[in-house]
């Protein structure tokens, strides 16, 4: 009877074993990086920052920039046009096939690049790359943010994006921009009726930010808007307000922050080179 026993133990666990293989995964996978909050807010605390003069590396057609100033004015117009966040200068930034994506963090310069080759140490399924630099603190507390103290956009020139409704291609240029856009100014991905979706598709084509992003972005900033969300969709806007602010003695920890938005419909963020979220096609 005990050898009996034992051999019914042993099938059982055998068994849950063999269960727990044949789980699918799930949608969004995450990786630990240390005991920080992925959800936590990014933030720009100096407001002097604003609006950034936009450079553009001189790898960009005529259109293409036509297509980044638009975008960057449609953030403004999502904010009633209280708050412009994107000057662009006419002077081009060189872009270079060794670009150390490391030193753009001190390079003072706020850009957009599009770039062929891409860079080694990104993968090659990325459409495009916002990459920001700043320190991340209050860590484990309920209060815990990163100060964006830098950031620039990269776009892979290695695929074929569209630029106007008349020409063919995959991915929709301005959409890319825009989606990008929204993470240089420090908005998350998320679900639902936003620009900041967590993944972007062949053919689709969002070329505004939504109510929602309007809303997220103006706490983001301390904008009042003269519209007010439904209530239905209250929840749906999470973002934080700017008052967030270094507990005492916290001089931060400086972090490095990629998120790929890729061609697979995958989105991977990294923190200072380790993943801490992927997100899968929806």
């Amino acid at each position: 009877m005990l050898f009996r026993g034992k051999m019914k133990s042993a099938l059982l666990l055998i068994a849950i074993i063999i269960l727990s293989a044949c789980v699918p995964s799930e949608e969004v996978k995450e990786a630990t990086a240390g005991n920080i909050n992925k959800n936590a807010p990014y933030i720009w605390t100096n407001t002097q920052t604003f609006p950034v003069d936009l450079k553009y590396s001189d790898s960009f057609s005529d259109q293409e920039i036509l297509n980044i100033k638009a975008m960057g004015a449609e953030w403004t117009i999502a904010v009633e046009e209280k708050k412009i966040f994107f000057d662009h200068t006419e002077t081009q930034e060189k872009s270079s096939p060794t670009l150390n994506l490391d030193s753009l963090g001190d390079d003072g310069i706020f850009a957009i690049y599009k770039l062929k080759p891409w860079p080694k140490d990104l993968p090659g399924s990325a459409l495009a790359v916002t990459q920001l630099f700043g320190r991340r603190h209050n860590i484990g507390s309920s209060n815990e943010f990163v100060r964006i103290e830098h950031a620039d956009i990269l776009i892979n020139d290695n695929y074929h994006f569209f630029n106007t409704d008349t020409e063919g291609g995959e991915y929709d240029f301005k959409t890319v921009i825009l989606h990008e856009m929204g993470h240089f100014l420090g908005l998350l991905h998320k679900t639902g009726d936003s620009i900041m979706i967590d993944s972007i598709v062949p053919g689709i084509n969002k070329r505004s930010p939504t109510q929602i992003d309007a809303h997220d972005i103006a706490k983001k900033f301390n904008i009042s808007l003269s519209t007010v969300l439904p209530m239905s969709r209250v929840a749906s806007s999470a973002a934080k307000k700017t008052e967030s602010v270094p507990l005492a003695t916290d001089a931060g920890s400086s972090v490095r922050i990629i998120m790929e938005l890729r061609a697979d419909g995958e989105c991977v963020h990294k923190e200072n080179g380790t993943e801490t979220q992927r997100h899968f096609l929806r």
